[in-house]
């Protein structure tokens, strides 16, 4: 289980967790409008091999899914108004 904890940097108190069942989060950023990250994910479906691109809301902490495919993503970057997502995709492939 992966778990992002919000801390008050006014006080260094925890905010409510927003946890996601079998996922590692391997990196996440801010929405500009503070109501939820966009997350790198790994997933146990996947055996934690490929990258995939998420949104845990907040302050509620619900994930869903953004991809969900055989490809992995990296190095995600949100524009400025965070209308645009854009992530580099990589496939896999067998010679």
């Amino acid at each position: 289980m992966a778990e992002l904890v919000g801390v008050n940097l006014a006080d260094g108190k925890n905010n409510k967790p927003f946890s996601a069942k079998d996922l590692i989060i391997t990196k996440s950023e801010w929405m500009p409008d503070g109501k939820g990250l966009i997350v790198l994910y790994e997933s146990k479906d996947s055996g934690f091999r490929l990258q995939q691109v998420g949104y845990v809301s907040y302050p509620a902490g619900r994930f869903r899914t953004v991809t969900s495919d055989t490809n992995s993503y990296g190095f995600p970057s949100l524009s400025k108004d965070g209308s645009l997502l854009a992530a580099i995709q990589s496939q896999g492939g067998f010679n």
